[in-house]
């Protein structure tokens, strides 16, 4: 079914964009777009971008960043945990230029609004309009996961000079009892 007349009937082109980031070609949907903020205008046609030679968009953006992006629109899944050990501030900041809070969101390990059903959303915005300081708010607490070291607090703040040790252990009943 190459021609749109073997195509079953009720059956239509899909809306198609064909972008060029930073040299590397992607095709995806109008649909799929509209899950970012930058490509807004364009969609709506108040603004319209750079073409290079073949007719595509060109973004001059990483390329290869840009694919986790596109795949995170398309799914809604972050992508593998290495990539994102390896890349995590250079997705982030891809994020923020093409306005893709969700992933963002979802790259700091939080919960995004995004992810809440409705009723759970209104309740978080509530929440977050009601009081200047919350105590906790569980949806900006970062939930990455960490190496151990990186958890661990010294417990001995001064290390030049260590604590002074008075007594033994087996002193300890004698002074509990004074």
């Amino acid at each position: 079914m190459n021609r749109m007349e073997d195509a079953p009937q009720g059956s239509a082109p899909a809306p198609n964009v064909r972008l060029n980031v930073g040299g590397v070609t992607f095709d995806t949907t109008r649909d799929t777009l509209s899950k970012c903020r930058y490509f807004e205008p364009f969609l709506e046609g108040r603004f319209g971008h750079a073409l290079d030679e073949h007719g595509r968009i060109f973004i001059d953006r990483s390329g290869a960043l840009f694919g986790f992006l596109l795949d995170f629109m398309r799914t809604g899944r972050r992508p593998l945990q290495k990539v994102v050990a390896e890349s995590k501030d250079a997705l982030l900041e891809e994020c923020e230029f093409f306005g893709l809070d969700w992933m963002a969101q979802t790259l700091k390990g939080r919960i995004s609004p995004f992810d809440l059903r409705r009723e759970d959303r209104d309740i978080y915005e509530d929440e977050l309009y009601a009081t200047d300081h919350p105590l906790f708010d569980v949806h900006k607490t970062d939930t990455t996961q960490r190496a151990r070291t990186d958890l661990q607090q010294p417990l001995l703040l001064d290390k030049k000079s260590p604590p002074e040790v008075r007594d033994t252990y087996k002193d300890f009943p004698d002074r509990a009892q004074r």
